[in-house]
């Protein structure tokens, strides 16, 4: 995993794992289409997070709308204004269903992708954790 990280969906997961990785060192950028962050946190959490994200330096895009990855960028409009965010990895984490549509598209494009946690198989956290601990050992 690289220094750059663009995680795509700001609910619960999303806004998680890019303050996870912020307090790890990664730079995040979080691209959100809605405007409210982790949904359906309880809001006393949410705001704790959206502040700590904030705080540890992930910037944040709401109302955004994603374009285009590219090898070392994503594209993204927010209104009329066009942006890109550099990444070494970019990371899906919007919506909250099984499934992974996106990734036989890229794996169908001969992009290398690996589904792992809930996209994969649903387990819960635990099994989660474990399918990206299993991917991670390839390593």
């Amino acid at each position: 995993m690289g220094k750059d990280v663009v995680v795509i969906g700001g609910s619960l997961v999303g806004l998680e794992l890019a303050e996870w990785l912020a307090e790890r060192g990664r730079n995040v950028t979080l691209v959100e289409a809605g405007q409210q962050l982790g949904i359906p946190m309880a809001m006393p959490r949410r705001w704790t997070a959206v502040r700590k994200a904030g705080d540890l330096g992930v910037t944040i895009h709401r109302k955004a709308t994603v374009t285009r990855i590219t090898a070392d960028e994503v594209e993204f409009t927010v209104g009329e204004e066009k942006l890109s965010a550099p990444a070494s990895m970019v990371v899906f984490a919007a919506d909250t269903h099984a499934g992974a549509p996106l990734a036989e598209e890229l794996a169908a494009a001969g992009v290398s992708v690996e589904v792992v946690g809930d996209a994969g198989e649903v387990n819960y956290i635990e099994g989660a954790i474990h399918s990206a601990w299993k991917f991670a050992r390839t390593f």
